[in-house]
């Protein structure tokens, strides 16, 4: 948690030097886990900070994000920092890692049962955990729920419905607080960074007048 904020308040600390005149629209961009978990308490502080700015969040996948990025319909893309990334100028917010959970409440014969996964690419870690799970329990997982978001996944760890594969910082609060515990596995887990992202060479609007 410490690292997340720091990385968010560092993020803030960037545009600081012009708060008392920053005001109109701050066009965002980013996945809803993102939106519900870290990024509302770091905006309902700048909120608060900046009374004139009104910011715009829409959400997507990152793939999504990227586009709009491209076509200037948003100032600052959050995305995951893969793939083809050249057309763009970066800066890493979240380094985390990924985590096998589940509900105290229930229990599961081995970690590839009733597993949980969000939509995922080719490049993604829930297709990799898919691809690696066989080489370390000896057998493939034939079946798992597929979501549209991490939120979504989380959603239904909470609920009980099954073992998700999230990052920790989307977690953090729900394992501090016992409502999820982390689950044993033998797949390594992978880090993820969250960077944010604007049009390279263009900088971001400070919207002040």
């Amino acid at each position: 948690c410490e690292e997340i904020f720091n990385s968010l308040d560092g993020f803030t600390d960037s545009i600081r030097v012009f708060q008392n005149d920053l005001r109109g629209p701050m066009r965002l961009a980013c996945s809803d886990s993102f939106a519900a978990t870290v990024l509302q308490p770091a905006l309902t502080d700048f909120m608060t900070q900046h009374p004139y700015v009104a910011p715009q969040i829409q959400l997507g996948g990152s793939d999504q994000i990227k586009d709009l990025v491209l076509r200037k319909e948003t100032d600052v893309g959050i995305i995951v920092q893969q793939g083809d990334l050249t057309k763009f100028d970066r800066t890493t917010l979240i380094t985390s890692r990924f985590c096998l959970v589940k509900s105290p409440a229930v229990k599961f014969s081995s970690p590839g049962d009733h597993i949980i996964i969000a939509r995922h690419s080719k490049d993604s870690f829930s297709k990799r955990f898919l691809d690696c799970y066989p080489q370390h329990y000896g057998e493939a997982i034939e079946r798992y729920l597929l979501l549209p978001s991490w939120l979504v996944c989380k959603c239904y760890a909470l609920k009980g419905a099954g073992q998700a594969i999230l990052p920790e910082f989307m977690v953090e609060e729900e394992l501090k607080r016992g409502l999820l515990a982390k689950v044993r596995c033998k797949v390594p887990m992978a880090k993820i960074r969250l960077c944010a992202v604007t049009k390279k060479g263009r900088s971001i609007p400070l919207n002040a007048s």
